[in-house]
């Protein structure tokens, strides 16, 4: 296996969440501002920081986000046929697609559509049921928890615990 290398569209944006994610962890633990004020000049200081992570990160934009519905194999054309449903932005609907892809693709996975491959984006972005408004959303890793991954639906922000994500998670760090 090769290593990827970032692109230079990529590069920094490792750093630029770590002081997301460090300006957030200290408002969640004990050093959140005392005043609406104070919490604007932080806001507005974080503020640049957001602007150039969503720049270098726009691009993802530009590409089709696939869930996958039904994946076969046709052996005459020795590749898979795959009916996926588009995701469009924050749209719950999803629009139909048929794609032909050379390898597997898991149902019930998202999928980022680069020219002729795919890329899976499991397990930090799945589609699950969600017991608070009781449809399948989109879900995103937040954070772990003991031995659970916590997720966050895209759409409502509601979460749940998954521990099968927490596990396939430990095992890609591992690797």
């Amino acid at each position: 296996m090769t290593a990827i290398r970032p692109s230079k569209k990529m590069r920094g944006v490792d750093e630029l969440l770590q002081e997301i994610v460090t300006e957030r962890n200290r408002w969640a633990h004990g050093a959140k501002p005392s005043t609406g004020g104070e919490a604007l000049a932080r806001a507005a200081q974080l503020a640049p920081t957001v602007e150039q992570l969503l720049r270098k990160i726009s691009f993802l934009g530009s590409y089709r986000w696939l869930l996958v519905r039904d994946s076969r194999y046709e052996r005459l054309k020795s590749s898979f046929a795959v009916d996926a449903g588009v995701a469009m932005n924050d749209h719950p609907v999803f629009e139909s697609a048929r794609v032909e892809s050379r390898i597997p693709m898991a149902d019930s996975t998202f999928y980022v559509e680069l020219g002729d491959q795919y890329l899976t984006l499991a397990p930090f972005i799945v589609y699950r049921y969600c017991s608070h408004c009781h449809n399948s959303e989109m879900f995103y890793v937040d954070r772990l928890r003991d031995a659970d991954a916590v997720l966050k639906s895209f759409a409502r922000g509601h979460e749940r615990f998954d521990d099968e994500i927490f596990l396939e998670l430990n095992e890609l760090r591992s690797a």
